[in-house]
């Protein structure tokens, strides 16, 4: 099989299990560092060893009001990383930070033609935002005792209100952050190399001639011995 086709058939797999890589949500309440981001839905990712990749990475868009809700793309802030201790901690975006982020199809069927905007109709929900396939963040360092607070990634989503069915739209702006924490894990430990054993000295023909040499004397001795 070329590596071409395993390529295609690992990525039709993990976009039919997108629940494997989701993050579990949790109260705001429960840590400080969401209420001084101002994180209004978070989420745990648990714990992260260093060197960790973490991909497969997603956003969905929830209208949970009883009219549509608009987005325009020029108001939209791509989601990033918060190192959360940038003297012991360093993140980075692979293969790089540019175009990390793409919008999905389902998003992009929502696009009018006519008044230039996405509608998503009320009570709706989508996958809007994705990480590209491949891309990933990595935690380069870590050196921050296991349990610890490491990283904050911060999705943030802004949409207007559409009020009398379709005729206006709400100049205010409603700004949606969620944010998904990451806590440190203990380093992975060094891999120590095996010590290479000691080399035996090599046989050269000359030991072996003195070898047969101190052999034969030492028989000729013996001979010699016997026969005073």
């Amino acid at each position: 099989m070329t590596t071409k086709k395993v390529l295609v058939i690992f990525s039709i797999l993990c976009l039919s299990i997108p629940n494997v890589f989701s993050y579990d949500e949790i109260e705001c309440s429960t840590d400080t560092v969401f209420s001084s981001n101002t994180c209004w839905q978070c989420f745990n990712w648990g714990t992260k060893w260093v060197w960790d990749n973490i991909w497969l990475m997603s956003d969905d868009w929830v209208n949970s009001w009883s009219s549509s809700k608009i987005v325009y793309k020029e108001e939209q802030d791509m989601p990033t990383m918060v190192n959360l201790s940038p003297s012991n901690v360093t993140w980075s975006q692979t293969p790089n930070s540019d175009d990390f982020w793409e919008y999905t199809t389902e998003f992009n069927k929502l696009y009018s033609e006519e008044d230039l905007w996405y509608v998503l109709p009320a009570w709706e929900k989508i996958n809007w935002l994705k990480s590209k396939l491949w891309y990933a963040y990595s935690l380069d360092k870590n050196t921050i005792p296991t349990w610890w607070n490491i990283g904050l990634l911060i999705y943030t989503i802004v949409t207007h209100n559409m009020t009398d069915w379709w005729a206006t739209v709400s100049v205010d702006t409603n700004e949606h952050k969620e944010c998904v924490l990451f806590k440190s894990w203990k380093a992975k430990k060094k891999v120590i190399p095996l010590k290479k054993p000691k080399r035996l000295p090599e046989t050269w023909p000359e030991s072996i001639l003195l070898v047969i040499l101190a052999l034969i004397l030492w028989f000729g001795l013996v001979r010699f011995t016997k026969k005073a």
